[in-house]
């Protein structure tokens, strides 16, 4: 086959397989120390995350009689992370869907940073929060239309964990139940995945049926007619794994209770696009 070396100073055997020179030597294309993959983009994602790694302490290898990427692999079981941290793009093929930008190095951070940056406040001058985001598979934000026993919602959810991770994706929601109002608003939230590996998250796992409460307080300045709330909702997606929705909206309406807001939503419907 023949050799080429490409930025990372690695030599590629076309079809792409890299091998890497360890305490064993040269593998064969075969042997654990070297790697295939299937097209560039995929091989340049793993030898940046690998030189990435490369990078630390090694000082505890060096006293063991581990294989060198055995013992990286014990350090970083998951891929993704380690491109995200070197801010790449996805491949194709690489979940989502090739037409689809990745954006891994926001996911990451949006998941793992203890801290966000905002706008200066009263309560920190420096533009530095608690991330609320921390943990969570997904952030989602729609508009909404909620008329007594109906609510319909077209919004946009980002992924924060598993396979689609850095994917933004559109949806749509159809719920059906009791509400005490009619309102327009935007709702802002989170979805955590609970009874699973997050890595094991998949995007189309939010498809499908779910139950939702909310309730929302009237600002007094606006006559009760903007509002503020919170939602939660839930989704049995198999036996032993939930997701979980929690949300903070803004709406403006008429309630039939006053400046008080309140509704349930049993026969939801949520559908990514």
């Amino acid at each position: 086959m023949k050799h080429s070396r490409n930025n990372y100073g690695l030599n590629i055997m076309k079809p792409c397989i890299i091998g890497y020179n360890t305490q064993y030597g040269w593998g064969s294309g075969s042997s654990p120390q070297d790697m295939y993959f299937p097209n560039y983009n995929s091989g340049v994602s793993e030898v940046a995350a690998v030189n990435n790694i490369a990078r630390m302490d090694r000082g505890s290898y060096y006293h063991s009689g581990d294989n060198y990427m055995d013992f990286l692999m014990t350090i970083y079981q998951d891929p993704t992370s380690l491109a995200a941290e070197e801010g790449l793009l996805a491949c194709n093929g690489c979940g989502g869907g090739g037409i689809r930008s990745r954006h891994l190095y926001l996911a990451y951070f949006l998941r793992n940073s203890p801290i966000i940056y905002g706008p200066p406040s009263m309560a920190s001058p420096l533009g530095i929060y608690p991330n609320p985001l921390m943990e969570a598979v997904a952030v989602f934000g729609d508009i909404g239309v909620i008329f007594t026993a109906l609510e319909s919602d077209r919004g946009s959810v980002f992924i924060l964990a598993g396979n689609d991770i850095g994917y933004l994706y559109g949806y749509s929601e159809m719920s059906k139940g009791f509400n005490s109002e009619f309102s327009v608003g935007f709702e802002l939230g989170r979805f955590d995945a609970v009874g699973i590996n997050p890595n094991d998250f998949r995007a189309a796992d939010l498809n499908g049926n779910y139950s939702k409460g909310y309730g929302a307080i009237g600002i007094p300045a606006t006559f009760d007619i903007l509002s503020v709330g919170a939602g939660f909702s839930w989704t049995n997606v198999r036996p032993g794994y939930n997701i979980y929705g929690t949300s903070v909206s803004l709406s403006a309406g008429l309630s039939f209770l006053g400046p008080i807001s309140a509704g349930y939503q049993h026969w939801g419907s949520f559908k990514l696009k």
